[in-house]
């Protein structure tokens, strides 16, 4: 909500107006990206199923290349760790590439 305030007395085109503006604290949000992480232990379609099944039950965005034996993650480094933890959970080491 604006509220405009004049200085009695000074004419309102000389008028100082200040404008008071409630602005909500807005968080810095984290920056979204792909990271692609190795997985070497993956080698059929049921590994692939079952890397799929545990990253889509975290809420986690990712894709999975099984000849390059590879997850990419669409999201934040919290999504990263979350992803190779659920990864470690099912029996697959994950390691972040360059």
């Amino acid at each position: 909500m604006k509220t405009e305030v004049f200085r009695p007395g000074i004419s309102a085109a000389l008028s100082t107006k200040v404008l008071m503006i409630k602005m909500p604290f807005v968080r810095r949000k984290e920056r979204k990206k792909m990271t692609t992480l190795k997985v070497k232990e993956m080698s059929c379609n049921h590994c692939v199923e079952r890397i799929g099944k545990a990253l889509e039950a975290a809420g986690i965005k990712h894709s999975i290349d099984l000849a390059a034996k590879t997850v990419v993650i669409d999201g934040c480094e919290n999504c990263v760790k979350t992803a190779i933890s659920e990864l470690d959970d099912i029996g697959f080491t994950a390691q972040v590439t360059e």
